[in-house]
């Protein structure tokens, strides 16, 4: 279940306003709670993939793994790439398009619908144009790779292209299809505004969190520790890193 947008707006303001340290409007709030969810998520990624790293897991490090995959299960989607192009015919790959919310890719897979269905691998481009110079490493059907296009850069780090090959593959977008994780939306407490001035939320205009129920306290957290920089105050910055620090020890133990 995903975060709730207005529990977690609710919460920094009661904390903020508890002892009257100040206020974030929606508009501060809503871009501070953007930032705090990528930065979270991008940290799952980090952690992640330096727990799949390790040569030798230490004890807990399983449970760790698959607590950062449930972490990071709202975001992931499947789906067929967009468009397919042949190139010229003095190519050797196709290029499919990506999807607009791919943030990062997980697995390719080509020939989907026909008996060869199979994974393709990520390559460097350097390393495909090695490939192609000998028809020994060339690519098949049944050992078909991919490299990004360049020049196309999405958030995250990924190419909104690739480049696959062989052709045969890609022969249309139904036969790529791709698992990943896409772009979080940006975080909107929406409202109207009532008739003594006050914000009323608005559930329906607004964009929850798509960060799982369990990163609740973190972003929280990490929402009062910008707040604190916004309001100039010490203490907030202080008490939002403490708790920063203790989530994170607790996490790794």
């Amino acid at each position: 279940m995903a975060i709730n947008v207005n529990s977690v707006y609710q919460t920094v303001l009661l904390i903020l306003n508890k002892e009257q340290r100040g206020y974030m409007t929606p508009e501060e709030f809503n871009k501070i709670a953007s930032q705090v969810q990528i930065e979270i998520y991008n940290k799952t990624f980090e952690d992640y993939n330096q727990l799949i790293r390790q040569q030798q897991p230490g004890p807990g490090t399983v449970d760790r793994i698959q607590n950062l995959e449930l972490k990071l299960s709202p975001f992931r989607k499947d789906s067929y790439v967009v468009s397919v192009s042949q190139n010229t015919a003095n190519e050797k790959y196709a290029t499919a398009n990506l999807p607009n919310d791919v943030y990062r890719l997980d697995r390719v897979i080509g020939n989907v619908g026909l008996d060869n269905e199979t994974e393709i691998e990520q390559v460097t481009w350097s390393e495909l144009f090695r490939l192609k110079l000998s028809d020994l490493t060339l690519p098949s059907d049944n050992f078909p790779i991919f490299a990004f296009e360049k020049n196309s850069g999405l958030q995250g780090g990924n190419f909104n292209k690739l480049a696959i090959m062989p052709k045969t593959v890609a022969a249309t977008n139904t036969n790529i299809k791709l698992f990943y994780f896409a772009s979080p939306q940006d975080v909107v407490w929406a409202y109207n505004t009532g008739s003594g001035g006050q914000y009323e939320y608005s559930v329906n205009n607004s964009t929850q969190f798509t960060l799982a129920d369990s990163e609740f306290n973190d972003v929280v957290t990490n929402i009062l520790l910008y707040s604190g920089i916004v309001i100039r105050d010490p203490q907030i910055v202080q008490a939002a890193a403490a708790q920063a620090q203790k989530s994170e020890i607790q996490e790794k133990n």
